[in-house]
């Protein structure tokens, strides 16, 4: 299985409510940690409707291998990986190779979250970086006594980091000064 996402169609109503359908292909293993966040309104396929054959076939020809075997270790996410010979496949001096049609990255779920931010999503909303940081201090010179005020100035007093800094707790915040009618 190759895993590729496709816009099918993007729409946008009179009132501004914006509608995205996209076909997205990728591993069983996905698809639940996928499942749990509540950002799409979504329909998938039942993997108990493919036939056997079928499914065998996918997973012989396009396994999924992992590219960070973490320590057993208590928390939701491993800090340290497995020394020695498992993290082999698809690994190099910089980290993990692209394939054909798909760019990979270690991605932590705060990086996931952090995409957010990207120049991808925010020109899909018409917007970009610099045009997003004003409407953010605009936002913080109007709202200083807003719930999420202390957290959304650290954001811009660590110099907007939108690599690095944990958006969680301001995610629907920027989403909302974006004006986006997606859920994320």
């Amino acid at each position: 299985m190759t895993i590729s996402a496709k816009v099918i169609c993007d729409s946008l109503s009179p009132s501004g409510v914006r509608l995205t359908t996209m076909e997205l292909n990728y591993h069983r293993f996905i698809h639940s940690e996928f499942m749990t966040h509540r950002m799409f309104s979504r329909n998938a396929s039942s993997s108990r409707a493919i036939p056997i054959e079928k499914m065998i076939t996918s997973v012989e020809s396009s396994p999924a291998i992992p590219i960070y075997w973490g320590k057993n270790q208590p928390g939701m996410q491993a800090k340290e990986e497995i020394s020695g010979t498992v993290n082999r496949y698809m690994e190099t001096e910089d980290g993990i190779e692209d394939l054909t049609n798909l760019i990979r990255m270690k991605l932590s779920c705060r990086n996931a979250e952090n995409l957010l931010l990207s120049d991808e999503v925010l020109a899909s909303l018409s917007t970009d970086w610099d045009s997003l940081k004003n409407k953010i201090q605009a936002r913080l010179s109007v709202n200083g006594k807003h719930t999420h005020y202390p957290m959304m100035k650290k954001f811009q007093d660590g110099g907007f980091d939108r690599k690095h800094f944990n958006i969680k707790e301001i995610r629907n915040d920027l989403v909302g000064i974006m004006a986006s009618s997606r859920p994320w």
